[in-house]
């Protein structure tokens, strides 16, 4: 994990850890970058300030790289010659504030430098995450983009800004954007504001509420809904993401929180929020973050991590009613199949998400040495559907909304037509739902679980490997220290937990399955009942 904070005595709950001055916050307020810019820019400037503004994390990540070259000795000699070319000083800026923005260069010198998050991953290295989820929440794709069409261009056209040179002096300012500007520069701040900075509500909104860590952070549990509701909206705005010196040394690890950010008026406190022993350390941790979300964010992973998670697309439930109907010797029509799946989850009318996520269902957890494997293979089909049905009661844990999606999925097009569409009626999360499609033929019958069944399979086909692979070679890794020992280790962690997860619910799934098919075949026999030990629910 790299730093952070151990207690050098024991703490009791709810004491002050230390406090930050809201003074010292690196954020856009503190910054003048943005001020400098609108003040010096015209009709006839070809890029503003705004559209930079308008992009996300963007003007975080130049504010940070330009105070970051400000810091420097040879920025800030650069930056007392800019007295020198005409630039026109913001309204209102006063020359104390100007001094007390630069003094961020300590701060720069102890952040860290080499990150094990994908984002700095070389393309060998990534091909270790194939088939996760994280793989397409990297983002450097769209990272390199953002930079070479709107950073790089902007800082071209504002030389004497943010290099202390004319617009004339065209060899040394590719040469300075090359040291203090560049896209691995980028890159840089970029896994800096990922891991370190948390969103931090305006002065003016201050009620000693607890701030969000990290700017895409989940909402604080004390929160009331409509809190949550309004502090995502908050989170929109790149002004209120923060770098907060100490506090972003603490790290994240899942079920270890022990310390939580306040924020006051004027300042931030950090506070523990339950006993603390002398040489433990001290975990600010909002939720309980998926290994996944752990190694895109931070760079490590826990072993085992009783939060691992992974989606199921609702575009594989589609895949799935081909396959099975192709099985059953019928043809269902692909393209109103993916049609119905975009209506259902991509589109103005949309009712459900287009992806579920999944995590270890309730029992089962992953057990706490190696292979950390759960119990789940060792259950009975009984308690394996009373399992889900308890999931499906249990606030976070097994979507309602998979069920009814593969529901859906499974009616007749005139029904979907006439019920769904219609008169938006959707069918309850009923688990062992059977759907006959005379469509497709006068005995052509989909089950919803076992529609669940075979996308989850799809999905397994993902990787490229087993999870019966991942632990093997988990098994006989030997630690060499190495940096590419580290980053194949977790993606093979990240691997294993999805897969976990996900062969749990195709066990839990066919469970369902099993038990539906005995009690028919009981009931052509004539003995009736549903098989002791079922679950009595009944969802519709």
């Amino acid at each position: 994990m790299g730093r952070g904070l151990i207690a050098s005595q024991p703490i009791q709950e709810d004491e002050l850890l230390f406090s930050v001055p809201r003074s010292i916050l690196l954020n856009l307020h503190t910054s003048s970058l943005g001020r400098w810019c609108e003040a010096n820019e015209d009709e006839a400037s070809p890029r503003k300030w705004e559209k930079v503004r308008a992009e996300g994390w963007a003007p975080l990540i130049l504010s940070l790289m330009w105070e970051c070259w400000r810091s420097s000795a040879h920025g800030g000699a650069m930056w007392e010659r800019t007295k020198e070319m005409g630039l026109k000083r913001p309204a209102g800026l006063a020359g104390e504030e100007e001094e007390r923005s630069v003094k961020w260069g300590p701060y720069f010198e102890i952040m860290p430098t080499d990150f094990d998050s994908p984002m700095m991953w070389a393309e060998d290295e990534l091909k270790q995450l194939e088939g996760t989820d994280v793989m397409p929440r990297v983002g450097r794709a769209e990272a390199d983009e953002t930079y070479n069409t709107l950073i790089r261009p902007y800082i071209l056209s504002h030389p004497t800004i943010f290099l202390g040179l004319p617009p004339t002096n065209d060899s040394a300012a590719e040469t300075d954007i090359e040291k203090y500007y560049s896209l691995a520069q980028f890159h840089l701040m970029g896994s800096r504001v990922l891991s370190r900075s948390f969103h931090v509500k305006d002065a003016s909104k201050a009620e000693g509420g607890a701030a969000n860590k990290k700017a895409e952070g989940e909402g604080d549990d004390d929160e009331s809904d409509d809190e949550d509701e309004e502090d995502e909206d908050e989170q929109e705005d790149t002004a209120d993401i923060s770098m907060v010196p100490l506090a972003d040394m603490l790290n994240a690890r899942y079920a270890s929180d022990n310390a939580r950010l306040f924020f006051h008026p004027s300042h931030l406190e950090m506070r523990s929020t339950s006993h603390i022993s002398a040489g433990a350390q001290v975990f600010n941790t909002f939720g309980d973050p998926p290994n996944g979300d752990l190694l895109r964010r931070y760079g490590h992973v826990d072993e085992p991590n009783g939060a691992d998670a992974v989606d199921l697309e609702a575009v594989l439930l589609g895949r799935a009613v081909c396959e099975l109907t192709r099985e059953k010797g019928a043809t269902v029509d692909e393209k109103e199949m993916e049609e119905r799946v975009k209506w259902l989850c991509d589109s103005e009318q949309a009712v459900l998400d287009d992806a579920f996520p999944l995590t270890y269902l309730p029992n089962f957890p992953p057990s706490p040495s190696a292979p950390f494997r759960t119990t789940s293979s060792d259950t009975s089909p009984q308690e394996l559907v009373s399992t889900l049905e308890e999931a499906l009661e249990e606030v976070g844990s097994l979507p309602e909304e998979l069920v009814q999606c593969a529901r859906v999925l499974c009616l007749a097009r005139e029904e979907f037509e006439t019920q769904v569409k219609g008169k938006g009626k959707i069918p309850g999360p009923k688990l062992s739902a059977v759907h006959s499609r005379p469509d497709l033929g006068a005995q052509v019958e989909l089950r919803a679980s076992d529609l669940i069944v075979r996308a989850l399979r799809i999905r397994l086909g993902t990787y490229p490997t087993s999870v019966e692979d991942d632990e093997e070679e988990l098994s006989s890794m030997m630690d060499d220290g190495s940096q590419s020992q580290r980053r194949r280790r977790a993606a093979l962690v990240v691997r294993s937990g999805e897969k976990r997860v996900l062969w749990d619910h195709v066990r839990a799934f066919e469970a369902v399955g099993a038990l539906a098919g005995e009690k028919k075949k009981r009931k052509v026999e004539g003995t009736g009942g549903g098989g002791e030990g079922v679950s009595k629910k009944v969802r519709q």
